[in-house]
């Protein structure tokens, strides 16, 4: 493993984490409204994916 290059598989799992959070927190917990944090730093964690892998392609 290269640590020189942007590494997204790290921000993926970040992403599949907060993405899992915010489902379970919708479902159990919704009157706190809590999850739509959680659904932003999903988001947010994904476009930071999006642009790893961008930055890796070229």
């Amino acid at each position: 493993m290269d640590f020189n290059e942007p590494q997204p598989l790290f921000t993926f799992f970040l992403t599949l984490g907060f993405s899992f959070r915010a489902l379970m927190e919708s479902k159990y917990i919704r009157e706190t409204r809590r999850h739509l944090v959680s659904c932003a730093e999903a988001v947010t964690s994904l476009i930071f994916t999006v642009l790893l892998l961008l930055l890796r392609i070229s």
